[in-house]
């Protein structure tokens, strides 16, 4: 298995058909002061079952900030792979919603990506402290 899509958006679903339906794809939030907690926002995932690979397997999702703490508790998700075609590649769209996650810092932070428990993937998350100016 491989990740071939992460990203993050304010919305994102499957259609009937499985396509991927995404609005507002971002890598970075601002906020006016910290901490600061983000409403709404939706991890997508494309994940390719390669060759003969079939059963149950495990997705981790882990918010880390930028001294490598966790933000959230662990996003836990569970594939059931049963193969009509075995030797032919398929994708599957993983979606993980996310309410109210509060940031504690600025900088970098990252959703870790783990299939299975090895690691796959990284999307960085950069939360940054705007001021305003002034008399604004």
């Amino acid at each position: 298995m491989r990740v071939d899509l992460a990203l993050l958006a304010d919305y994102a679903t499957a259609d009937q058909m499985d396509k991927l339906v995404l609005a507002g794809v971002f890598r970075a939030l601002f906020a006016r002061s910290i901490p600061f907690k983000h409403p709404t926002m939706f991890l997508a995932l494309t994940i390719t079952i390669e060759g003969d690979d079939r059963g149950d397997h495990d997705v981790t999702v882990r918010l880390i900030d930028p001294d490598g703490h966790n933000v959230i508790p662990d996003l836990q998700a569970e594939l059931k792979v049963d193969r009509v075609d075995p030797g032919r590649d398929s994708a599957v769209n993983l979606i993980l919603g996310m309410n109210n996650v509060e940031f504690q810092s600025s900088g970098t932070h990252c959703f870790d990506i783990f299939l299975d428990g090895r690691f796959m993937d990284r999307v960085p998350l950069e939360v940054a402290l705007i001021r305003a100016a002034p008399g604004s």
